[in-house]
């Protein structure tokens, strides 16, 4: 008989932490080991695909959050959220840490889009999650083509903009052409609303599972599709080369913007658009790691519910972990900023090792004496006293 899908008092899904839990661990990778073993190139896998992964889930927690509660009680819970995630994501976005610190860019997402579309229904949000995907990037780019350049590539909103009043430069780094800018990271958000919306349908009438098998061909689907279609371009229709021929630099700057960017695709062709680049904010990226975070999320769902004890057991530490990502995010951050504050970097192996076996350690004893992560429990805390729960009909 196979494990429900959803297990716990609290009607949790399982398969969400695990799919949590991956998505903190391939940000963990990129920071420590994909530094630390350049020439293992498996790693990249993890490049874009984790934090897309994570902003899904974002938006899946949105529908978890507010299927109980009441229109004003579940908009005014959700701002709360994203000021406290806002609000943190800028104090952790310190010189000593970088601008990889993604918890803005979440915190807006809570407080500009979730309450303006929480209400929709699933098949409404996965349209506008494929409207976005392809409007955005370029409602993005033609934008930017208007603005001076900016004062970095890949920066992201710091605690010294707010202190020096730079309000201008703080909101375009986080709504335009920051390393996670809002306007191209909206489309991971609803889709991640979409899926939550079809999950809490399915559950309903007991066929989860077979839209969790559902989610896992259609992310498959968009993602290879879109990784084909984006090789045939760079390659069989020359991309590649003819920006080579035209670009400063030849083909070494070339392939260096192929595999990888700082938050936006470049200016100088609209050719980026369609092409899969990590963390370029292209149409090519938001489809394609979208299918691969749609993906993810449906086969953890089944393997969440296989009714296999000793992988049942296995994964407790994965689902424990999966329960504190807040947590987890917060301390790794706050380790790479002590470490590199002290002449130590945490791609070092022993921290690298450290940093990836200590959070599920920490989690699964967590787990035994508590019910939420510390931080978890502070963010759910402050947003119910800021507007208590009024329940509704399911």
């Amino acid at each position: 008989m196979r494990k429900p899908i959803i297990s716990g008092a609290a009607g949790r899904f399982d398969g969400i932490d695990i799919a949590r839990a991956l998505a903190i661990t391939g940000m963990f990778i990129m920071h420590t080991f994909f530094h630390t073993y350049p020439e293992v190139e498996w790693f990249t896998v993890f490049d874009g695909r984790a934090s897309a992964l994570f902003s899904v889930l974002a938006g899946v927690s949105v529908i978890f959050l507010t299927r109980h509660r009441g229109g004003a009680t579940a908009v005014v819970q959700l701002v709360t959220r994203g000021v406290l995630l806002l609000a943190l994501g800028v104090a952790l976005s310190q010189p000593a840490v970088g601008p990889i610190v993604i918890l803005a860019t979440y915190g807006a997402l809570y407080i500009v889009v979730a309450p303006l579309t929480f209400r929709l229904s699933g098949p409404v949000l996965a349209v506008a999650a494929a409207v976005t995907a392809v409007v955005m990037p370029v409602t993005s780019w033609l934008i930017r083509h208007h603005l001076p350049p900016a004062p970095e590539f890949g920066y992201t909103p710091s605690w010294e903009m707010v202190r020096d009043g730079d309000w201008v430069t703080f909101l375009r780094c986080l709504l335009i052409d920051g390393l996670f800018p809002v306007m191209t990271w909206i489309p991971f958000f609803l889709a991640g609303m979409a899926v939550g919306r079809l999950l809490v349908a399915t559950a309903r009438v007991h066929r989860t599972a077979r839209a969790a098998g559902g989610l896992v061909v259609l992310g498959v689907v968009l993602s290879a599709a879109t990784l084909l279609v984006s090789r045939f371009i760079v390659g069989p229709l020359g991309f590649r080369d003819h920006h080579a021929a035209t670009a400063p630099g030849g083909a070494e700057t070339t392939d260096a913007l192929l595999s990888g960017a700082f938050g936006t695709v470049p200016l100088d062709s609209r050719g980026w658009l369609t092409v899969y680049v990590p963390h370029s904010g292209s149409v090519a990226e938001l489809v394609g790691s979208t299918g691969t975070a749609v993906a993810v999320i449906g086969a953890c769902l089944l393997v969440g519910a296989l009714p296999v004890r000793p992988l049942q057991a296995v994964l407790y530490p994965v689902r424990s972990l999966g329960r504190i990502p807040l947590t987890a995010y917060t301390a790794h951050i706050v380790a790479i900023g002590v470490l590199n504050a002290h002449d130590h970097d945490l791609s070092e192996p022993v921290y690298s090792w450290l940093n990836l076996l200590l959070p599920l350690a920490v989690a699964s004893v967590w787990f035994l004496f508590f019910r939420r992560g510390p931080l978890e429990a502070v963010v759910s805390g402050v947003s119910r006293a800021a507007a208590p729960v009024r329940a509704v009909a399911s």
